[in-house]
């Protein structure tokens, strides 16, 4: 399960694996708004949710994700507080709300991540669209920084439409009745502070309970910090002044998602005794449980266990009002410091008291230069040393000018002797014969064969191979007295054949064979007896 968990924080954009999300806010705002707010980034809590028969089955893993998921809602809270960049604010928005969905699936509450994941993608598609159609607005008119929040402001009035929706989804993020956000939040809230998972500490549910209050509380201050830097006040720049209406192609879809953002949320009301609600009410997690775990599966439970805590009503209205006492708070705070615009008492806070956590936020905690030491740096440094010494020197350097270099030296000295001169061919040949003769006559030493059948001594010389072999001279001594044998039949008038036959004779044989080349003379003498096998015989 943390394994699987692991990989979620990665398509999710969870601690620590989230920096790609902000950075990935370059893309157009249609993409923004589909990709990586309503479909993409929320697999991840899809696949923990769809998974729920094992994450059932063992707490140790809910409690990694409950734990990474409010660390991931706190810290991308308050990354987005400094942030001027408009749809980065709404990134480290939706890094923050998928932390929320997490939580609710840590907690067991299957059906809360789900509806939080419908939920945000209608008022979370809104805003980034609506961003969108402030861009367009400020860039027609010739602003070159169309995304920086510090050149907007009153723009309520320019762009009613667009600020209608925007507002909308507004009040939905920040968990305001009766927009849908509220609902969403409200079960995410309430399932961490009435679950027990077994082997958890018991108090663990409330701590999760209490840091996503101060999450919600962040989510209200920045996105109504954003909606009042946009929409209200003065108006910054020329291109701020000038900015009218998107044309109805980019209006309308807002109009369509700001209506989701306000009716779905009654979907997924909560599940009350007095007064009873319909039941079409509670539509979705009618329709989720079927396809969730209903009961913890971790094994040595006595029995089975729900997994659903349970509420009285009072605790329910309670859990209510407070979260969205909140959201009221955090869009109080809001309008106290950017109601009307960059507030004074804030930019002296900063220069001041205030100057160290404001740095902190604006540098995203310093996540992207950690990862750049410790990532990226000495990965870069090993590929250049690869390319240094791989490429550059093996590949280019020995393989490839190398063994250029090799046929050019070749080919130069080619060249010298290959240049048109007959007789330098002729003694080349020559002097190359005379090489390949000499090897074949050291392979091959001068010797004779013995073949003994009854009393006869059949010899044949081996002078040795090549050229040399073949014209050398030969004499024999066949009774052992040492001196060369005489045939007065031969033109030299020794006995020189290259075989003879010795018939009854058993004793030293001699064989002389005269280099023609050298005219030096070798000796070969082998020792005869008639009863043992020939290849026996002893040679000197």
């Amino acid at each position: 399960g943390i394994l699987l968990f692991i990989g979620a924080c990665g398509k999710s954009a969870q601690l620590p694996l989230f920096v790609w999300l902000p950075d990935a806010m370059a893309g157009p705002t249609p993409v923004s708004a589909l990709i990586h707010a309503a479909t993409m980034v929320t697999a991840g809590v899809y696949m923990v949710c769809r998974l729920s028969f094992l994450y059932a089955s063992s707490t140790t893993a809910l409690i990694v994700v409950s734990t990474v998921g409010l660390l991931t809602a706190l810290s991308a809270a308050f990354m987005a507080f400094a942030q001027t960049d408009l749809k980065k604010v709404l990134a480290y928005s939706t890094v923050s709300q998928l932390g929320f969905m997490f939580v609710a699936a840590g907690t067991g509450n299957w059906v809360a991540a789900i509806f939080h994941l419908g939920t945000h993608a209608f008022f979370k598609a809104c805003l980034f669209l609506g961003a969108g159609s402030v861009m367009h607005a400020l860039e027609h008119e010739g602003s070159h920084t169309p995304g920086d929040i510090t050149t907007m402001g009153g723009l309520a009035r320019r762009l009613p439409l667009t600020h209608g929706t925007f507002l909308v989804s507004c009040l939905a993020i920040a968990g305001i009745f009766p927009f849908s956000g509220f609902f969403s939040k409200d079960e995410i809230l309430a399932g961490a502070f009435t679950v027990h998972p077994p082997g958890w500490p018991a108090i663990y549910g409330k701590v999760l309970w209490g840091g996503l209050l101060l999450a919600a509380l962040g989510t209200a201050f920045y996105m109504w910090r954003l909606y009042f830097l946009v929409f209200r006040g003065e108006a910054r720049s020329d291109a701020a002044k000038q900015a009218h209406e998107s044309p109805w192609t980019m209006t309308l879809p807002l109009v369509v998602l700001a209506a989701g953002a306000t009716v779905v949320g009654f979907l997924g009301a909560p599940h009350l005794e007095h007064p009873e609600l319909p039941s079409w009410t509670h539509t979705l997690s009618h329709w989720i449980e079927p396809s969730v775990a209903a009961e913890w599966n971790a094994s040595g439970l006595p029995g089975s266990q729900a997994i659903a805590g349970h509420a009285s009503d009072g605790t329910i209205w309670t859990l209510m009002l407070i979260a969205l006492a909140v959201g009221a708070a955090g869009i109080g705070g809001a309008y106290l410091f950017y109601g009307r615009g960059p507030s004074k008492t804030v930019a002296r806070w900063v220069d001041g008291w205030l100057g160290g956590p404001y740095t902190a936020s604006k540098h995203k905690l310093w996540f992207d230069e950690v990862y750049d030491a410790i990532f990226v740096r000495p990965f870069r440094l090993l590929s250049r040393g690869l390319f240094e010494v791989a490429d550059r020197f093996v590949i280019d350097t020995i393989a490839v000018n190398g063994s250029a270099f090799v046929v050019g030296i070749f080919g130069r000295i080619s060249r010298w002797f290959q240049n048109g001169n007959v007789q330098r061919y002729l003694v080349s040949v020559i002097a190359g014969g005379a090489v390949v003769f000499a090897i074949t006559d050291c392979r091959r030493p001068p010797t004779f064969e013995v073949d003994i059948v009854g009393n006869q001594v059949r010899l044949h010389a081996v002078p040795g191979s090549g050229v040399a072999g073949s014209s050398a001279k030969i004499a024999w001594d066949l009774n052992g007295d040492g001196v060369k044998d005489v045939d007065p039949t031969s033109p030299s008038g020794l006995l020189d054949k290259r075989d003879v036959t010795v018939s009854g004779y058993a004793g030293p044989i001699t064989m002389w064979i005269e280099d023609p080349i050298t005219r030096q003379e070798l000796k070969v003498t082998k020792t005869i007896s008639l009863h043992a096998d020939a290849a026996a015989q002893g040679s000197k």
